[in-house]
């Protein structure tokens, strides 16, 4: 799969499980300009896409507030460590507040760096 759709792919399943657990303002943030830039000029993206991004985001009205950001490679140390983390156990590591050790130290490994 091209990078491009596979980051779409991640957005959707992002978006299906924000609405499942009825979030009400939803920030996505992504290393992937492409997407962001379609995200948020939907309306004039007329690339194949610009018109995929433009249909998933339909769902935004389930929100009470709806951020999509780009944010620096270097930036997303702990959406890629648990991206990684959830490839090598094949799991979707969904939890509520009773998270695995792997977690918890990945996430204070990152804040603070």
């Amino acid at each position: 799969m091209d990078i491009s759709w596979a980051e779409v792919e991640a957005f959707k399943v992002g978006l299906k499980l924000a609405k499942s657990l009825n979030v009400g303002r939803l920030t996505v943030e992504s290393d992937s300009a492409m997407l962001v830039n379609a995200v948020n000029k939907r309306r004039l993206d007329i690339t194949i896409l610009g018109q995929c991004s433009r249909s998933e985001c339909d769902v935004f009205s389930s929100f009470e507030l709806v951020q999509v950001n780009w944010t620096n490679r270097n930036s997303n140390y702990l959406a890629n460590s648990l991206c990684k983390l959830a490839i090598r156990n094949e799991n979707d590591l969904y939890f509520d507040m009773e998270y695995p050790m792997d977690i918890h130290n990945i996430i204070i490994r990152d804040a603070i760096n």
